[in-house]
């Protein structure tokens, strides 16, 4: 039996400090003997006994085992305020006197702090182990340069000792005193095996662990997400929330569905949140193993920007106490500028020299025994690239080969399983997982067990990186595309993909539509670019479809007549759409020209030319127009029975609906809309849906009902990540909570929406905010909201409420001015080209009155609450008469809807611009008083709940003055 004997010094002290520390300690010593085969036999006052069976420790299970327990107490050396272990091997004894005796040799032979081993053992390291001393025991200093290279990567051609040992040298003071944000690049020529001897470096470094983080990306063009979403490591989500505090795990909850990436529109922003959660508990994780928080970024130049930027803040954002050690490889020297300000730590790699090579021969078996006069040749064949020279040595023939040929032809010598994977692992680059891989594969008949033997080959040999499906070559794999692959083969596999999607089991991206695009699948191919399209600007990313437009490798083989007619036709279709969502009106009307010389008679075109016109014409202020082709698009969905076109269609025609203030039939469509098949109502158009519902419910006056859509609509975006349509449903819910009156809870969700514009930046919505906090805190009777609005920009809004308080204050000619400045400022605003799917933030009532209250010229609600306003505030000035004209016009010739939530303000200000006289001017002045009062008591009765409609009339404002003058002149 093998007995090693750890003992600490500080063991009462350390449990009293830090008790975590001394219990992950003990967790891992009996983790480290258990993996290996023994069992912890005793502990007691800090000294702890392990066994293991001499059967099971020969060689290099002893020495790893040894060694790891060495680096696990020496990277803990000053928490432990010293250690002392000693392993030996005895013949069976009762291990009450194995302790005494180790306990003896302790203090006899290893009097220093350390691991110590006694000669029965060394026998059995095979110089494995590096020591020191010259007595019986001698204290083990790491591992044997020679002994370990020689246990460890035997066999492993593309490992490079000397690499090895300097990557060892430049990473191993982070990891054992990581102090402060840092950034390690690895960097070199491609092929020469940064990766691989990483890898080993980081083993050695930490002990033989693996546990580290890897993100990559199998070749440039893939969106920023791809490294940190393919990177997610299935175990540590789930263990995620044991190592979150309750606050940070509630931002954990809300934040993770980023992950699923189903239509999110501040991605980086949740992203960023969600992955620092991640990357904090790993942390935590690795701090309980008492291991180095280590994360690769492999492949860091084929990333995009924004995941170069992302990659900076987290780095800023976790550089705590124990700050991870973020370590890059790249193929060049040039760092992304948001990392090159982070600093660095060069860690080069350069190509296999000739020195380096011929020890790599002596020392390797597969080198078959190369005399050392190869090395010149090989060099000149394989540029000093580790993977070529692997590859040459591998080919039985390789005497006409070099570059790339060399890859090339070791794959041709592959069986036709490995060759037909290696292909596959081409093509399917960042869209397919091995799972899926192996799946197609058996409906080809290649077995499971076939399959996972030709990958580990094919990683054995290098083709594929070890931690991932990258393929490493290829312009080989390419060539084994074009050559071996059988007849019928891509097609097959096309077809494989295309009925993969559409049956809901594989993710569509753009990449899958190039996929499809490069095997000449035109039908199928223009399906999904709709598609994908389709949900990438529903997520708003415009400028990422259009890119894509302009790439004419989507269709590289030539199209027949009416090919090129349909394509030009579903680019134009998608444009438009854009073109909309970037409010560029004379762009829009150019694209609806084109797609109605392209579209043919087909219903589906026709529908889907009638849909993009009405989304135009709402935007353009044409009601009418709208209606007409949202009805069209209904009909042509109705026809053949597509349900895409359907539900899209009923939500336009609400729109239309709200746009003419026919509330009750635009919540009739939204409702139809929403109750679509959930498998063809996208999460996008069912958010949309009922956060429209909420505001037809709000310009109907059924408050609490409004409230109500948009609690539950924030579920959803919650859910989806839409971070626009929650900001915008915080807004509503303030709105309407101010509307009955609540102007405490209404402030509290303009200020809740100012933090959410903290966390996810927008200016517009920030300004909105803050004006209707201050606007709200005015209303509650707060008395210096005035000058908390003197802190804004002085746009119409914030304008207009400042005006109102000096309303309050008494201050007439102030109030006057403020309209007047407030009133410049909107005439010169031009028309606005406002998208229904485009959320404004103008002022805080573009997106919800004005889409039923806006004026044939452009003018929104703001507009006439501001005159109104003035006209007040200029009676109050002695300009009576002039004031009531502007009142007169506003309420009888401006052809206010009767639907219109602030008429009631309209006629009560009316009302108090007129005098009390007798006659007939009191009588026109009660006429508008009773008018504000009618339109009052009928907003009330819309809304369902009793207290909120008690709100509604007694605590909102200008709801209570009405009915206090009421009151007053007898009207009630």
């Amino acid at each position: 039996m093998v007995y090693l004997l750890v003992e600490t010094s500080g063991q009462q002290q350390l449990a009293k400090l830090r008790a975590g520390f001394l219990e992950a300690l003990v967790e891992n010593l009996n983790g480290l003997v258990s993996y290996f085969g023994g069992t912890r036999l005793s502990m007691e006052r800090g000294t702890m006994l392990f066994g293991l069976a001499a059967s099971r420790a020969e060689g290099e299970p002893l020495s790893e085992l040894l060694y790891r327990v060495y680096d696990l107490l020496n990277r803990n050396r000053s928490e432990l305020s010293g250690f002392t272990a000693i392993g030996e091997e005895f013949a069976e004894e009762p291990e009450g006197a194995v302790l005494r005796h180790l306990s003896a040799e302790i203090w006899r032979s290893a009097q220093s702090d350390g691991l110590w081993i006694g000669p029965r053992v060394r026998e059995r390291m095979e110089s494995a182990l590096a020591l020191r001393g010259e007595g019986q025991f001698q204290e083990v200093i790491g591992r044997s340069a020679e002994g370990d290279f020689a246990a460890r990567w035997k066999g492993d051609f593309l490992a490079r000792p000397a690499v090895v040992d300097s990557l060892v040298s430049a990473i191993s003071p982070f990891l054992q005193s990581p102090s402060g944000p840092c950034w390690i690049r690895v960097w070199g020529p491609p092929l020469v095996g940064k990766g691989h001897n990483l890898d080993l470096a980081l083993q050695q470094a930490c002990g033989g662990t693996t546990e580290w983080l890897r993100l990559s990306v199998p070749g440039p063009g893939l969106p920023f997400e791809q490294p940190f979403l393919s990177g997610l490591r299935a175990d540590l989500l789930e263990q995620v929330p044991e190592y979150l505090s309750r606050a940070e795990l509630a931002v954990w909850e809300e934040k993770r569905g980023i992950f699923s990436f189903v239509c999110p529109d501040h991605a980086f922003e949740d992203l960023h949140t969600a992955y620092a959660h991640y990357l904090l508990a790993y942390r935590r994780l690795m701090e309980r193993r008492l291991l180095p928080p280590v994360v690769i970024f492999e492949g860091l130049h084929d990333y995009q920007p924004a995941a170069h930027e992302l990659i900076a803040r987290l780095i800023r954002t976790l550089a705590g106490p124990a700050p991870l050690v973020a370590i890059g490889i790249l193929d060049c020297e040039a760092m992304p500028p948001p990392l090159a300000e982070i600093p660095i730590v060069d860690a080069p790699v350069g190509a296999v020299g000739p020195e380096e090579l011929r020890a790599l021969l002596r020392g390797n078996p597969r080198a078959g025994g190369r005399p050392d006069e190869d090395t010149e040749e090989i060099l000149a064949r394989t540029e000093g690239r580790t993977l070529f020279v692997h590859h040459l040595l591998s080919l039985g023939d390789w005497q006409a080969v070099r570059g790339e040929e060399i890859s090339f032809a070791l794959a041709n010598e592959l069986d036709s399983a490995s060759r037909l994977i290696l292909f596959l692992l081409y093509r399917v680059a960042g869209i397919l997982g091995q799972a899926e891989i192996i799946r197609f594969l058996s409906s080809e008949e290649i077995v499971q067990e076939v399959v996972k033997s030709s990958l580990a080959r094919l990683r054995d040999l290098g083709f594929i990186a070890e931690h991932s499906l990258a393929v490493r070559t290829p312009e080989a794999a390419e060539r084994i595309a074009a050559e071996f692959a059988p007849r019928g083969f891509e097609a097959r596999f096309a077809d494989w993909c295309y009925r993969l999607w559409r049956k809901g089991e594989l993710r569509a991206g753009l990449p899958l539509v190039a996929f499809l695009g490069r095997f000449g699948r035109f039908d199928q191919t223009v399906e999904l670019f709709f598609h994908v399209a389709t949900r990438l600007l529903d997520r708003g990313e415009v400028d990422e479809v259009l890119s894509w437009i302009e790439q004419a490798e989507l269709f590289p083989r030539p199209l027949s007549p009416e090919e090129a007619r349909t394509r030009d036709l579903q680019f134009a279709l998608i444009a438009l759409r854009a073109s909309v969502l970037l409010q560029e009106r004379e762009q829009a009307e150019l694209h609806i020209t084109r797609i109605k010389e392209l579209t043919s008679d087909s219903v589906w075109e026709g529908g889907l030319l009638e849909l993009a016109a009405s989304q135009h014409h709402f935007a353009a202020g044409e009601t009418r127009a709208a209606l007409d082709s949202a009805k069209r698009a209904l009909i042509a969905s109705q026809r053949i029975e597509a349900p895409f076109l359907e539900y899209r269609a009923n939500i336009e025609v609400g729109l239309a609906m709200l746009a003419t203030a026919r509330f009750k039939e635009a919540q009739d469509y939204f409702a139809i809309a929403r109750g679509g098949p959930a498998t063809d109502a996208g999460t996008y158009d069912l958010l949309r849906c009922q956060g429209l519902e909420g505001v037809a419910h709000f310009l109907d006056g059924n408050l609490s009902k409004a409230i109500r859509m948009a609690e539950e609509a924030k579920g959803g975006a919650v859910a989806a990540c839409r971070r626009e349509w929650q900001r915008f449903l915080i807004l509503l819910r303030g709105r309407c909570y101010f509307a009955v009156g609540s102007y405490e809870k209404a402030g509290e969700l303009f200020h809740a929406g100012s933090a959410f514009c903290r966390i996810y930046p927008d200016v517009s919505a920030a300004k909105v905010f803050a004006a209707w906090a201050g606007r709200a805190a005015l209303y509650a009777g707060a008395r210096t909201t005035l000058r908390t609005f003197e802190s804004l920009e002085p746009n119409p809004e914030v304008l207009f409420f400042m005006g109102e308080a000096c309303l309050e204050a008494g201050d007439w000619e102030r109030a006057a001015i403020l309209f007047d400045r407030a009133l410049e400022l909107l005439s010169d605003l031009p028309f606005r080209y406002q998208p229904s799917e485009v959320l404004s933030w103008i002022d805080a009532f573009a997106s919800i009155e004005d889409l039923a209250f806006r004026s044939p010229n452009g003018t929104g609600v703001l507009y006439q609450l501001v005159r109104a306003a003035r006209a007040y505030a200029r009676s109050r000035l002695g300009h009576a008469e002039e004031s009531a004209a502007e009142l007169m016009r506003i309420v009888r010739e401006e052809k206010l809807s009767d639907l219109d939530p602030n008429l009631p303000y309209y006629h009560f200000l009316h009302s108090l611009v007129l005098p009390e006289g007798q006659g007939e001017e009191a009588v026109i002045r009660l006429t508008a008083l009773s008018k504000a009062l009618k339109h009052v008591q009928e907003q009330s009765t819309r809304i369902d709940e009793v207290k909120k409609r008690q709100s509604f009339l007694q605590n909102n404002r200008w709801n209570a003055r009405v009915l206090a003058d009421a009151h007053r002149f007898k009207l009630l």
